[in-house]
């Protein structure tokens, strides 16, 4: 006969997963993925104002030409789907005393191994879909670490981003140079918060939340984020005990996690990364003569691109460049961006074609 952990020791497990992980509550949970493996989050897009025509050659077209309101579209597809299985033998143990080992034995597995491979997974997403790649030639200092997180507030508060719910996950080895910034030793407060789920405290409009070297992708500093800008649903979060089934004597630990990690592309502007230079892919360049070209510095990256105005790193319409194509007529805007595997994808390209 099952026994389902996650109903009998609800609280204890429950408690162990928000105690150990450092994403928890921290994103978005506006969109549902019940049922289904994959949404498509439609945005609309917006027109310029223009100027009011008091005598226009068309009576009815004071305001401007009417056109069709235009609308993007993201699609996000659930694809971590993830499992163990586990065997405490019974051996001398009374049956009672081989359910709390059994317990003991689920608890270790995911706070060991979980709760970190799903923190660790959201945080890379997160930081391979942020909307902003700010990179360093130099590596951050004591001296120079609060003004890259204030550069963070000020591209969040300059692109409207919500002031609330704003975190900002920085690794040890920088959260150490900030604890030696003199803008952080100066404030008796930051010193005297509670440690919680690796909550250190404030600086400027974010929560500090301090994480192993090992969580973030290599040659990032920080990642900021607004919680309405991400997602990280967890469709199937499964865990059982069977006692004594056909061919084990004991206990059979079986878990099961369905989850993934997202940036909403209308709110990107609330996903800031900040990193070394090296560890980021370039900007595209485009370039036109007979046909038009885009090409990267950085030597082995794809570029995706977009001739609609849209995103191309969210956009469905968004096409892998595979060679030069014919100029589009002025006024398309083309939107690139290169991305390579073990580096974080670059800034956009946004260029309008004459």
């Amino acid at each position: 006969m099952a026994i389902n952990l996650h109903a009998k020791y609800e609280k204890k497990l429950a408690e162990a997963y928000t105690r150990s992980s450092f994403v928890a509550g921290n994103a978005s949970s506006e969109f549902e993925f019940t049922g289904v493996k994959s949404i498509k989050i439609p945005s609309i897009v917006t027109k310029p104002l223009g100027d009011y025509d008091r005598t226009p050659n068309n009576e009815y077209f004071r305001y401007g030409t009417p056109a069709d309101v235009q609308d993007t579209v993201q699609e996000m597809s659930m694809t971590q789907d993830k499992s163990f299985a586990l065997v405490v033998d019974k051996g001398d143990n009374s049956e009672q005393q081989l359910m709390k080992n059994a317990g003991t034995v689920m608890k270790a597995e995911i706070e060991e191994q979980v709760v970190p491979h799903i923190d660790k997974y959201v945080l890379a997403k997160w930081c391979n879909e942020a909307g902003m790649v700010k990179t360093f030639a130099s590596a951050l200092t004591k001296t120079t670490v609060v003004s890259a997180i204030l550069d963070a507030e000020t591209y969040f508060s300059d692109n409207f981003v919500p002031d609330g719910e704003r975190y900002l996950y920085i690794k040890s080895d920088q959260f150490s140079l900030l604890r030696l910034a003199p803008e952080w030793t100066g404030c008796d407060k930051l010193t005297k918060e509670i440690v919680k789920r690796g909550y250190i405290g404030d600086i400027a409009s974010f929560k500090v939340i301090r994480v192993p070297a090992s969580y973030l992708p290599a040659g990032v500093y920080f990642l900021a984020v607004q919680k309405k800008s991400v997602l990280a649903p967890q469709k199937i979060r499964d865990a059982k005990v069977h006692q004594d089934p056909p061919g084990i004597s004991g206990a059979l630990l079986e878990g099961r996690y369905n989850f993934d990690a997202f940036v909403i592309g209308a709110r990107c502007s609330g996903v800031y990364v900040a990193c070394a230079e090296d560890n980021a892919c370039a900007e595209p360049a485009a370039t036109k003569g007979a046909t038009t070209s885009l090409a990267t510095e950085t030597a082995g990256a794809s570029i995706k691109y977009t001739l609609d105005g849209s995103d191309p790193r969210y956009s469905a319409s968004a096409a892998v460049y595979t060679g030069a194509f014919a100029n589009p007529d002025a006024g398309v805007v083309i939107k690139a961006y290169a991305y390579k595997t073990g580096l974080l994808p670059s800034t956009v390209l946004t260029h309008t074609c004459v």
